[in-house]
C-alpha cells in the first residue's frame, strides 16, 4: 500500500483563496524504549524554502510538496480546522507509532 492523500471540501476551499499550494513541513521523530514516535507534519500554504528537497504532485488542482524522505503507507486526509478564529490545515490518520 502507498501513501494517498485527500483533500476535504472545505481545506480545498481555503488552500484554493490562498495560492492553490500546500507542503508538509517538519515531522519530527522521537525515539522511546518501545519504538519511535512519529509526529504528523505541519501543512502550511505555499511553497517550501527549499523545493528541491520536495517532489510536487497534484491532487484534484492543488499542488502538494512532500518530503522526498518521507516513508509513509497509510492514507491521509488533509482537512481544515479552526481553533480561536484562526483556520489551520491538519492531517487526519497519522500513525504515531
Amino acid at each position: 500500500m502507498t501513501m494517498a492523500i485527500h483533500i476535504n471540501d472545505d481545506a480545498k476551499s481555503y488552500i484554493a483563496r490562498n495560492g492553490n499550494t500546500i507542503y508538509f513541513d517538519d515531522y519530527p521523530t522521537i525515539g522511546t524504549c518501545v519504538g519511535d514516535i512519529k509526529f504528523p507534519p505541519s501543512v502550511k500554504v505555499g511553497i517550501p524554502r527549499e523545493p528541491s528537497k520536495f517532489e510536487a504532485t497534484k491532487i484534484d488542482g492543488i499542488t502538494v510538496y512532500l518530503p522526498k524522505d518521507v516513508q509513509y503507507n497509510r492514507n491521509l486526509t488533509i482537512k481544515l480546522k479552526k481553533s480561536l478564529g484562526k483556520y489551520q490545515l491538519v492531517i487526519d490518520g497519522w500513525k504515531y507509532v
